[in-house]
């Protein structure tokens, strides 16, 4: 079965798979010049024997192209951008349910991912990936004809993955999957699914806490080195991000809960919610300055 053309403006899955397959080749690190990722999107659109990219892409004026990327997906101006935030804008456009998943279908979700690692790992071959149901799934009754949604699961497979050190095999970490499509048109929603699926808090309503190392996978999901490159980093670069300050993830947890009168339970560290770091004048600023990635944002080329 062959997928249907959609829209003008929306990709494939051929198209995503396509999208992802060069960035991964080009930047297997997630991080990206502003200029090398405008100038791939124009040369993938143009080339691979017809399946390129639409024409809104491949007939955009480089500069125009280059600038909506920096102004979406580098607001710091540092010259770089986490091609997978990229990634998840064209996939909420072809997949509009993929943002869209409220907080009880991110916990659902997490249970089927959880259930399908026998080993505990957090890590999932794309086979076993496959053989669990996404939220985005959750509604979709298989029938003849061609399955989207498991051509999206081989993109994301695609996008995340990476190679055992031992036997080489490819094992996907299903809560970056999670955190990477887990956006909302407000700071405050992405957070609030970040750190929904981070606690595995259950039922609907936000208000999940986590400890400060928890907040800082949930702050650097691939890796302090790539948030160094877009100027999302706790130190100071040589980028024009440098306006910001050193923070040391820890105190600004310790100093948030003690603002707000949170006590550690026995034994266990004390933790906040989104809503006490968007209350407190230097939690949020690092949260805008360091969380962008939980925005929603909407590539309009056109």
């Amino acid at each position: 079965p062959t997928e249907p053309d959609p829209a003008l403006t929306t990709l494939t899955t051929a198209q995503l798979a396509l999208v992802a397959q060069h960035f991964q080749l080009l930047a297997p690190c997630g991080v990206i010049s502003v200029g090398e990722a405008s100038a791939l999107l124009g040369r993938v659109g143009q080339e691979e024997g017809g399946h390129g990219l639409p024409a809104v892409f491949t007939h955009a004026p480089p500069r125009k192209l280059h600038d909506l990327l920096a102004f979406n997906y580098d607001p710091f101006c540092s010259g770089h951008i986490e091609w997978r935030e990229l990634l998840v804008s064209l996939i909420a456009q072809a997949f509009p349910m993929v943002p869209g998943a409220n907080l009880l279908q991110i916990g659902e979700c997490l249970k089927e991912l959880r259930a399908s690692d026998v080993d505990g790992d957090g890590l999932l071959s794309l086979q076993e990936f496959l053989d669990t149901k996404c939220w985005f799934q959750f509604s979709y009754r298989p029938a003849l004809g061609f399955n989207r949604f498991q051509a999206l699961k081989k993109v994301l497979f695609a996008a995340l993955s990476e190679p055992n050190e031992e036997t080489g095999d490819l094992r996907m970490n299903y809560m970056n999957m999670i955190l990477m499509l887990g956006t909302a048109d407000t700071l405050q929603g992405g957070m609030d699914k970040a750190f929904h699926a981070m606690a595995r808090f259950p039922g609907i309503k936000p208000g999940a806490a986590l400890t400060w190392e928890q907040f800082d996978n949930v702050v650097f999901p691939f890796g302090r080195e790539n948030a160094l490159h877009v100027g999302r980093t706790g130190v100071e670069t040589n980028t024009k991000s440098h306006r910001f300050k050193g923070t040391d993830i820890q105190e600004l947890v310790e100093t948030v809960a003690a603002q707000f009168g949170n006590k550690p339970a026995e034994g266990k560290p004390v933790t906040i919610t989104v809503e006490q770091i968007l209350s407190f004048p230097d939690g949020k600023l690092f949260a805008e300055q360091h969380m962008q990635r939980y925005i929603l944002k909407r590539l309009l080329l056109f």
